[in-house]
């Protein structure tokens, strides 16, 4: 199995975030287990995940929302930090995320179903969790999808990396690259071979057909989300727990104002911003992805850890 340092530049603009799919710590502690999560979607799907149950009594629960084109994973070993710290914590998949014949098979699914799985696995923490005050922490799409789940019953809300995905607010050097894989790589690709190959294309990872064009809608459009929600920022506009947004200056998909934009719709509650550059964690890069690697454990106890609710 590959575990890779960093992800390749390619195109000379860092669309590819597929090798992030392949990194799989094993979760290996005498301080936790680590144990399968099977639960059903509303449309009686199923989904899959990983529960890391700390030894003793757990002190919160988080779950963790992937990002985009991002397998659950990819966050073992976070999720290993959380249970060794106290935490009952929850990882998954969004259907479709793994074998080819899985993606095809999920052809039709968008990201408003995977918005439906977010909310089913954030169910599932919280039968589990027991009135345990619960984190919801997601990682770029993982926020996006904030809006479609209870987030009423959430304690606290941690956000990171995450922008609106409009492609007028990538970064420069991968503008127009992201246009074209929007615009006619991606309806060209899906056609041919049933889901979006990115990793082959190493213009970010796999995706299903479906959630790949509607992707693709909201990152052309003006107004990302409302092309397709209309009520998108009465939505927003609902959710009042505590949010910390965590953006880094060397993301190399999305610019400040895209972090911006996202902050600017949660109208509902006080978002704490925190800016910071890789040296603030000491290290040499963490970029859009990074923060989840195990050689920045350290920075989860400094930066994460007083995010968590108790």
């Amino acid at each position: 199995m590959h575990v890779y340092d960093e992800c390749p530049n390619v195109l000379a603009m860092t669309l590819y975030d597929g090798c992030y799919n392949d990194l799989s710590v094993a979760a290996a502690s005498p301080q936790i287990a680590v144990e399968p999560a099977h639960f059903l979607a509303d449309d009686g799907h199923q989904l899959r995940g990983t529960w890391f149950v700390p030894a003793d009594a757990p002190i919160g629960a988080v779950i963790v929302a992937p990002a985009m084109a991002t397998r659950s994973s990819y966050y073992t070993a976070f999720a290993t930090w959380l249970a060794e710290a106290g935490f009952l914590a929850l990882t998954y998949d969004y259907r479709g995320m793994g074998t080819v014949a899985e993606l095809r098979a999920a052809r039709d699914t968008s990201l408003l179903t995977w918005g439906g799985d977010a909310a089913r696995a954030l169910e599932t923490l919280l039968e589990r969790a027991e009135g345990l005050p619960v984190t919801y922490l997601g990682h770029s799409m993982g926020a996006q999808l904030l809006p479609f789940v209870r987030h009423d019953l959430v304690s606290r809300i941690v956000m990171v990396s995450t922008g609106v995905g409009s492609w007028r607010f990538n970064r420069p050097r991968i503008k127009v690259p992201a246009w074209l894989m929007f615009r006619v790589v991606a309806p060209v690709t899906t056609r041919l071979v049933g889901y979006y190959p990115g990793g082959a294309l190493r213009m970010t990872g796999d995706l299903p057909t479906g959630a790949m064009r509607q992707w693709a809608r909201w990152c052309l459009a003006a107004d990302y989300f409302a092309v397709d929600v209309p009520d998108i920022h009465a939505r927003f506009a609902a959710i009042t727990a505590p949010l910390t947004s965590v953006h880094f200056t060397d993301d190399e998909l999305l610019a400040e104002p895209a972090m911006s934009a996202m902050e600017a719709l949660f109208t509902g509650t006080a978002v704490d911003v925190r800016r910071l550059a890789p040296a603030d964690l000491g290290a040499d890069r963490v970029g859009h992805h990074g923060l989840f690697r195990a050689r920045l454990r350290p920075a989860w106890n400094e930066l994460v850890a007083p995010l968590l609710a108790t």
